[in-house]
This record gives structure tokens, C-alpha cells and sequence, in this order.
């Protein structure tokens, strides 16, 4: 029997040493938003999300979470600016495609917006054996836990370990603005045109007198 490149032998060692590492199934995941981001969402409107979970096919198949189900966390950080109309998704194996040399996950989320102000969409992977220990209590896992994870209204947006989030800015329509530009410019011809008009008067008047 030949013995085994040792080179090839680290290389297997680094690679089993890495998958055993990752804490989470979030840690293998890449998680890719499509658009990666919106800034010009106008108040009242809706828009479709695009969310793509992609795996390494040796990294997904030698982790600990290989052939087990999990769960996908959606939600906004600001349900007053904006809400998404998915909470939670359940997802076997079997339900992932192989693309390439990846295994991927697609799915769409609708965003309805309500008020002015700047949020993020933002998505986690929950693997079965975080449930099982936190005694199968799902919505404690859906919210955010640690103060580095808390994002203050309208505040720049922060990246956090164990989660993916997309800018989601809602704006107010720029007709608004245009009318109130309209209606001032408008009020202040008016009120020229009513001095001009007073300042006529009283100059007719003191030719009278």
C-alpha cells in the first residue's frame, strides 16, 4: 500500500479541523441578497427579496449539520419602518439543490414598508440542535440576544457574527416635497401680489388727500 502524500494529509487535517470549528450552521452558510441592497424604497410600496442560502458541498456534507433539518429566521429590525411577509421557513437536506459544487436554497420574501427610516432585512440560519437546547422555544432564538446584535433605529447598519443583513431604507415620496415647494412659492406670489396691491391704495389715497 502506497503511503499518502503528506502534503494531501495536512491539507486533510486543516480541512476536518476547520468543519469541526464552526459553532453554527450560519458559520458554513453564505447567505447572498438580491438587490444587496435598497435605499430608495418609498413609504407605502412593497418589494420582492430575493434571499440565496448556498453550502460548499464537502464543507456541508463533513459538518455536523450534514442530513439534518433547519430553520431560516426572516425578519426586519424595525417592524415600524418595514416588515417582512416570512417568519420562518423549515428546510430539509433533500430540499437543497446542487448547483456547480455548491448546495443552494432560494426563496422570496415580500417587504411592505410603513414608515420613513433606515432598517435591514436580516436572515439566520437556526440548526434542529439549537432548538433542542433551548427546549424547542424558537422565538427566543428568532431575536437578537447581545447588545452588539441590537440595532437602534436609523442607526448605520452593523455587520454581526451569526447572522446576514441587507440595507433597507424607506423613503418619503418626492412628490411631497415638490408640492409643498409648489404651495410656498405659490403663498409667497400671493402675499407680494396683496402688498403690491395695499401699497397701490395707500399711495392712491394720500394723492386725495
Amino acid at each position: 500500500m502506497k503511503n499518502k502524500c503528506p502534503f494531501l494529509c495536512l491539507l486533510s487535517f486543516i480541512a476536518q479541523f476547520y468543519f469541526s470549528a464552526a459553532n453554527t450552521i450560519q458559520d458554513i452558510a453564505r447567505i447572498q441578497f438580491s438587490p444587496n441592497y435598497i435605499h430608495d424604497l418609498l413609504e407605502g410600496q412593497n418589494v420582492t427579496v430575493n434571499v440565496r442560502i448556498r453550502f460548499d458541498s464537502d464543507e456541508f456534507f463533513n459538518s455536523e449539520f450534514y442530513n439534518k433539518p433547519f430553520k431560516v429566521s426572516v425578519k426586519t429590525l424595525h417592524n415600524e419602518v418595514a416588515t417582512s411577509d416570512i417568519e420562518i421557513i423549515g428546510i430539509d437536506p433533500i430540499d437543497l439543490k446542487v448547483v456547480n459544487e455548491s448546495l443552494e436554497y432560494n426563496f422570496n420574501t415580500t417587504i411592505d414598508t410603513h414608515f420613513m427610516g433606515k432598517t435591514a432585512l436580516q436572515v439566520r440560519l437556526i440548526s434542529g440542535d439549537s432548538i433542542s437546547k433551548s427546549g424547542g422555544d424558537l422565538i427566543t432564538l428568532m431575536e437578537l440576544s447581545t447588545d452588539d446584535e441590537r440595532q437602534d433605529f436609523g442607526s448605520e447598519l452593523k455587520p454581526i457574527k451569526g447572522a446576514s443583513r441587507m440595507d433597507l431604507w424607506v423613503i418619503r415620496e418626492k412628490d411631497y416635497n415638490i408640492h409643498e415647494a409648489i404651495f410656498v412659492a405659490v403663498l409667497v406670489f400671493l402675499i407680494t401680489i396683496a402688498n403690491f396691491l395695499m401699497g397701490c391704495e395707500i399711495f392712491k389715497n394720500g394723492i386725495h388727500i
